[in-house]
């Protein structure tokens, strides 16, 4: 979902429940956060563990917990869970 949200930052007309639910969610994230997703997932990288570990700064497990607790967010407003 938050590939196809990125790559159809206008909306994706095919999937547009999910679209709107990631929006929600990224609209409501800190702009550093929405920064770091759109790098992310805007360049649709293949790898996120090549992603991370080429992030200095970034701690690993703090990393992979934030982008859970966003997945389940995303899946929360989808009424998935």
């Amino acid at each position: 979902m938050l590939r196809s949200y990125f790559k159809h930052p206008e909306g994706d007309i095919k999937d547009k429940e999910n679209w709107i639910a990631v929006d929600k969610i990224v609209k409501n994230s800190d702009p550093e956060e929405k920064n770091i997703l759109d790098e992310l997932f805007g360049s649709c990288k293949k790898d996120i563990k090549q992603y991370i570990s080429k992030k200095d700064s970034v701690d690993k497990d703090e990393f992979w917990k934030w982008l859970n607790e966003i997945s389940k967010e995303i899946a929360k407003e989808r009424g998935l869970i």
